[in-house]
Parts: C-alpha cells; structure tokens; sequence
C-alpha cells in the first residue's frame, strides 16, 4: 500500500485523488479520496472535505473524471509497459 495517489483530479480547487490499495490474493482496490484546497487568511494552504451548494458542479465533475479513469481500460506502449499516470487539470 502507498500513501501516494496513483492520479489526481483537479478541477477548480476541488481534488480527487485515486489510491491503489493491494488486499487479499494479489487484487487491487482503488478508492477515491475528494477535497478541497484552499488557502486561509493568514496564506497557508488547508484542505477540507466539506463543500458549499456552489461547489457541488466541481466535486461531482472531480468524481466524474474519477469514475471514467477508473473504468477505461489501461492503454499501453504496445511494448508492455502501461502508460504512466499523470495529474490531470480541468
């Protein structure tokens, strides 16, 4: 298991991020984590996972996005190796 995500999702200042986790006969899960990023009044970064109604169309384009990579099939280089994931801003 890492504590890194495999990809994230960026749209506006929501993020979603997909986590490979290994369980049991050599299967992976992957779980979605959402938040938000934002900085407070004295300029540092925090992250949240509540959101206002305005921010509801970018958490659910964030899953969205997260639901599609999660059901596409993983493309390749045709020599074997899968195509690195990337961080992808909307």
């Amino acid at each position: 298991m890492t504590n890194q995500p495999e990809k994230r999702i960026r749209i506006g200042g929501c993020v979603a991020a997909i986590f490979a986790n290994e369980v049991k006969e050599g299967r992976t899960l992957r779980k979605v984590s959402v938040q938000k990023r934002y900085k407070d009044k004295d300029g540092n970064w925090k992250s949240a996972s509540s959101f206002t109604a305005d921010e509801l169309p970018e958490v659910i384009l964030c899953l969205q996005k997260a639901y599609e990579i999660l059901k596409t099939p993983k493309q390749s280089k045709g020599n074997g190796d899968e195509e690195p994931n990337a961080d992808e801003i909307y």
